[in-house]
């Protein structure tokens, strides 16, 4: 791994947990795509607020965790059960310390990326190095002025990533399930309601109260 960014170790449960949270945020990104451009299918309606941001900002997410998994996934020790990625946001150093580490894992993934793309030209490298603090940026939408990107090839790159990460991780798959492995992150949300947890606007205050 690189010398020149601080390296995260990643193991055993942690290992699902990361692979779990880019496939959620990218499932995330077309539930909330599918409420703006389809708001009368009878499914979750936003109709308020920063939507782009939003967007933005979990898509951006979502190739974060799967450049991570894939680190993690290539530089897997089979003995200890983990692996590790360099501590980064920027989506196009994330896929250079691939490359660097790992060329012709990286050639594989980017071959496998151009299949996505055969009637229509597309650099994966120029478009994460467009993109690469969109995590940062679009959840600061409001300070960064001008902000452009194309959801076709946001949505794209999501997809080709899920399906190599898949794939990639097959070879691991029976080693970590071996593993016996219990969650044990101490990480919890509960409801006392579920039906009272909705998007709702509060009456406003009267003079009296």
């Amino acid at each position: 791994m690189s010398n020149k960014c601080e390296i995260i170790t990643v193991s055993k449960e942690q290992i699902i947990q990361l692979q779990a949270g880019a496939k959620s945020f990218r499932q995330a990104f077309y539930v909330l795509f599918e409420s703006m451009t389809k708001p009368d299918d009878g499914g979750i309606k936003f109709n308020d607020g920063d939507l782009m941001s939003v967007l933005g900002t979990i898509g951006c997410l979502s190739i974060e965790l799967y450049l991570k998994f894939l680190s993690v996934i290539l530089s897997f020790n089979d003995s200890k059960k983990e692996g590790v990625h360099i501590k980064c946001h920027s989506l196009d150093k994330l896929f250079e310390d691939i490359a660097i580490h790992y060329p012709q894992k990286a050639n594989e993934i980017l071959n496998d990326i151009d299949k996505f793309y055969s009637k229509t030209p597309f650099n994966f490298i120029d478009f994460l190095d467009s993109i690469k603090e969109g995590f940062i940026d679009w959840r600061y939408a409001y300070s960064k002025g001008d902000l452009h990107y194309n959801l076709n090839h946001l949505s794209s790159v999501l997809n080709a990533l899920e399906t190599i990460s898949n794939d990639l991780c097959v070879p691991i798959s029976k080693s970590l399930t071996e593993a016996n492995l219990k969650k044990n992150n101490q990480q919890s949300m509960t409801f006392d309601d579920i039906n009272s947890i909705e998007c709702e606007i509060f009456p406003k205050c009267s003079e009296d109260d």
